[in-house]
């Protein structure tokens, strides 16, 4: 399960790295689109315009290039799964059209300085490539950019050491480049998993402990001993409720009711262990120690059963019938950790703490009650919260007698 998803978070990267890319490519063919438009205009107006009949040998060759800068956007546009493929466009089409462009522009101008020109828009055009993600683009723009910016060299009668030079530029922007989009990726990787365990972590505890786990050493995760509260609820007469109700209705009763109850288990900082049909399992006091965990444990089941009369009052303007609800609470040792397989581990508490707050939460069906805590939860509490004594009664699966309380609003 662990592997399977790290496969999935992969997979997930991996789809929006190539849709990324996807996208850059179809901004710069059309950044390519509107280029070649604009220097075929400004050539034009050249040409006939300004009746310059210098610029009249390079019109064949813009309108040949602008003709394929149309024909790759409308690729991009119409066939996003070959889009990919406009990308040979840079090294095979772009290149050598700027070679030629300033090859000829040697003729009427500075040849060293053409070749030099040159240079810039070949690392221009390098640097560009490197928006795709694809690090064999970035190399094979740089070496064809380089091979044509030597033969420019030549032309223009420079020497040995600064053809060199523009070469080794060239691999440089490469380079760095290459280097770039390897740390982009790094660092999409890692975000995304540092997004996926966040988010993970969101589901079962409260933002803020959330945040502490997050940076936490994983160490704290292992099973350890700790004192802790223990939360039950439960429905009352879920069963026989729900025979009356249609699937999709009891889905959306239960969203309905797991989300409110779950928020103000966040709001007063406990753990959610997991829902088991219609009830819950939480818990205060771990992973992070809570000195008050009795304390907010008792106030989160005071607060449940408010948020459950709101949300019967709206049920009652839907004339639908209200929900009762029962909550057990004890206080007391446990393991807390993650337990479980390789294959798969939860993180959860066990002991006979959690037996006992299961049972307490039978017992209020026993006494009539919504909320029932132990003795050793009233102890860690009884200053900030008065509670009324309950008749004792046996505790299914328990030797001895536990005190029972509810607490008095």
């Amino acid at each position: 399960m662990v592997s399977e998803k790290g496969t999935h978070l992969s997979q997930h990267i991996s789809t929006a790295i190539v849709h990324e890319r996807t996208q850059s490519l179809h901004r710069l063919n059309t950044l390519r689109l509107i280029g070649s438009i604009s220097i075929l205009t400004l050539y034009l107006i050249l040409d006939w315009g300004l009746d310059d009949a210098a610029w009249s040998g390079q019109l064949v060759y813009i309108g040949a290039y602008c003709a394929v800068a149309i024909a790759t956007f409308a690729v991009s546009n119409l066939s996003p799964q070959r889009a990919k493929h406009t990308a040979l466009v840079l090294p095979f089409i772009d290149v050598p059209y700027l070679f030629f462009h300033q090859f000829y522009g040697m003729e009427t101008g500075s040849a060293a300085g053409t070749a030099g020109f040159a240079l810039g828009i070949f690392a221009l055009l390098t640097i560009l490539s490197a928006v795709t993600l694809l690090g064999r683009l970035v190399i094979a723009v740089a070496g064809a950019s380089a091979l044509l910016e030597i033969i420019l060299m030549q032309k223009a009668g420079v020497s040995i050491g600064a053809m060199v030079a523009g070469a080794l530029v060239l691999s440089l922007v490469a380079a760095a480049c290459v280097f770039l989009i390897g740390r982009i990726q790094g660092l999409v990787q890692t975000t995304a998993s540092q997004i996926v365990r966040r988010d993970r972590l969101q589901r079962f505890f409260s933002p803020l402990v959330a945040t502490h786990l997050e940076n936490a050493d994983p160490e704290v995760l292992n099973g350890r001993e700790m004192v802790v509260t223990v939360l039950f609820s439960d429905i009352r007469g879920f069963t026989a409720m729900s025979e009356t109700m249609s699937s999709q209705d009891v889905v959306a009763l239960l969203n309905d009711y797991f989300t409110r109850m779950v928020e103000v288990v966040f709001q007063h900082g406990g753990t959610l262990d997991k829902f088991m049909g219609d009830g819950i399992m939480a818990y205060f006091g771990a992973p992070v120690a809570q000195n008050d965990h009795g304390l907010r444990a008792v106030r989160c089941a005071i607060n449940m059963r408010t948020a459950l009369e709101d949300l019967n009052a709206e049920r009652a303007q839907r004339e639908e019938p209200a929900i009762r609800m029962g909550i057990g609470l004890h206080t007391g040792s446990v393991t807390v950790g993650a337990i479980g397989s390789p294959l798969r581990r939860e993180y959860t508490v066990i002991g006979n703490t959690v037996n006992i707050a299961a049972r307490l939460q039978d017992l209020t069906k026993t006494h009539g009650v919504p909320i029932l805590v132990s003795g050793a939860t009233r102890d860690s509490s009884r200053h900030q919260i008065n509670y009324e004594q309950t008749k004792t009664a046996p505790i299914r699966g328990h030797q001895g007698i536990i005190e029972t309380f509810v607490p008095v609003d």
